[in-house]
């Protein structure tokens, strides 16, 4: 996900730089959905889909703006390590969608 955003406001804002804090535990959902077979291809168990909101995200060291930025994953929970050094995949995990917004 961080891979995600950096880049997204990269290209959004032409930045050198992106720089945020802490989401608050508030601004922090996560939705998860269990597949069934006729939704998919049997290759993810479950949908997630997390939405971060952010008070100060920073352009160029000098352009601050409020976020909520909204991620929309495909994940084979059979797959899943516990161990960080297993890495991820293609196979675990699976970008579906993002949506990014600039909040008042």
């Amino acid at each position: 996900m961080h891979h995600s955003l950096v880049d997204y406001y990269h290209n959004k804002y032409h930045a050198d730089s992106v720089n945020w804090g802490e989401p608050k535990p508030e601004g922090i959902r996560i939705w998860i959905k269990q597949l069934g077979p006729s939704e998919n291809d049997r290759i993810y168990t479950h949908l997630i889909k997390i939405s971060l909101q952010r008070d100060e995200l920073i352009i160029n060291d000098k352009k601050k703006i409020k976020t909520e930025d909204t991620f929309t994953y495909a994940v084979n929970a059979r797959l899943l390590s516990l161990c960080p050094e297993s890495g991820k995949s293609e196979k675990e995990f699976k970008l579906m969608n993002s949506y990014h917004k600039v909040r008042p």
